[in-house]
């Protein structure tokens, strides 16, 4: 096979941007491994092992009209498992963006500067701005402690949104949350005994949770 990025070897590259994903939600079972694939190839290419590979995990999105599939919520996770299993990578975290049955949403201002955090932690060895992410959880009797890497707030009026809990039967219930600090403590009267958690699993969805930098809680599987 010879790809079409044979076109432009050789050349030097301070990094590669990436963005894509949508056409590519069908194969969420194995598109981290694709993705794995993708950025060893291009640095086999490139003859650099070390060359910085930022991506952008997907944003919400649903045509009108649509019964909201949750299969970009999967996609997004095997994004996220790439990102943490490669070396010299980095993710931007656009979950508040997207525009409803507009699959090419016109705010671009809002991804480049979000990559440009990436770059700056990636590639220029600086201290870039980077979205709050769940790194751990555990059960406190019948609530269960998502514990994140920086507090969050709420934006807005209301309560926490699209956060859900399951227990050991993996069905999943809305929960209500409550936040401490660097940690969200979950947990809804159908679920006695929580052990998995997520947020923001939806195609479409408007969230309202934001660290002090001003940047979104990343959505996250915790199971």
């Amino acid at each position: 096979a010879h790809p079409m990025v044979e076109r432009v070897i050789p050349v030097s590259l301070n990094g590669i941007i990436f963005y894509q994903g949508e056409e590519d939600s069908g194969k969420t079972t194995r598109y981290d491994v694709l993705m794995d694939s993708l950025i060893r190839t291009w640095r086999k290419y490139f003859m650099d092992e070390e060359l910085p590979f930022l991506f952008v995990q997907l944003p919400v999105w649903i045509a009108g009209g649509e019964t909201d599939p949750r299969n970009w919520p999967v996609l997004r996770h095997a994004q996220e498992l790439t990102w943490r299993r490669n070396r010299h990578t980095g993710m931007a975290c656009i979950i508040d963006c997207g525009e409803f049955d507009n699959i090419h949403p016109t705010d671009k201002r809002t991804v480049g500067e979000r990559l440009f955090e990436q770059a700056r932690t990636v590639v220029y060895g600086e201290e870039g701005e980077c979205s709050p992410r769940a790194v751990s959880k555990h059960t406190e009797g019948s609530t269960l402690v998502v514990n994140l890497t920086a507090p969050v707030a709420v934006r807005g009026e209301g309560a926490p949104q699209h956060l859900e809990i399951a227990g050991e039967d993996g069905v999943y219930h809305a929960a209500e949350a409550a936040i401490q600090g660097a940690a969200l403590r979950l947990s809804c009267a159908e679920v006695a005994n929580p052990v998995s958690a997520r947020y923001a699993h939806w195609n479409w969805c408007v969230v309202n949770l934001f660290g002090e930098n001003g940047l979104p809680l990343a959505p996250f599987i915790m199971e």
